[in-house]
């Protein structure tokens, strides 16, 4: 049985096409939907799990808007997302001004990934404390594993920083 999104002799299989047709109706049609949903006197109904983060690329200097799931702590805000599948989090690297789009109100912040072993199972409890599901289908739990983990190293762990009040990039 070949993996999905396999390609056999340059040829893509029936399986890597559905991944890709998938993945463009989501890029195409369901984030410009939420994005909306988000940025809408009725962004409630997914608020409280969703956010639009902005930021701009290190290298092309452009602004980027994408939907993450996220959870949040007080003044920190927590995000997980698979390291081989995505690659934006390569921006927060080193510490970056961003902003976020919390409960229909626009926040300034500073988003890094977290590479301390103990600041990770930290941020991944919180996590999967407040995103249950999101949580088991990326494989975070809430106790620790041998290394003391909650998850693997195949998980990119970002924490954003939020600003004392709203604001945003360019502002």
């Amino acid at each position: 049985m070949m993996p999905p999104g396999a390609v056999v002799a340059g040829v893509p299989t029936a399986s890597s096409r559905a991944v890709g047709l998938a993945m463009a109706v989501e890029k195409r049609v369901v984030n410009p939907l939420v994005e909306r949903l988000l940025r809408s006197r009725v962004h409630w109904l997914a608020s409280r799990a969703l956010t639009l983060l902005t930021y701009r690329g290190r290298h092309s200097g452009r602004e980027y808007t994408l939907t993450v799931a996220y959870a949040r702590r007080d003044e920190t805000v927590v995000v997980l997302t698979p390291e081989s599948a995505t690659n934006w989090w390569r921006n927060f690297r080193e510490p970056r001004a961003c902003t976020l789009q919390l409960a229909g109100r626009r926040r300034s912040a500073v988003g890094e990934v977290v590479t301390d072993p103990a600041a990770r199972a930290r941020l991944g409890a919180v996590y999967a404390g407040q995103r249950r599901l999101l949580a088991k289908l990326l494989g975070v739990n809430r106790t620790a594993s041998s290394d003391g983990a909650p998850f693997g190293h195949d998980l990119v762990v970002l924490r954003f920083s939020l600003a004392s009040g709203p604001s945003g990039i360019g502002e």
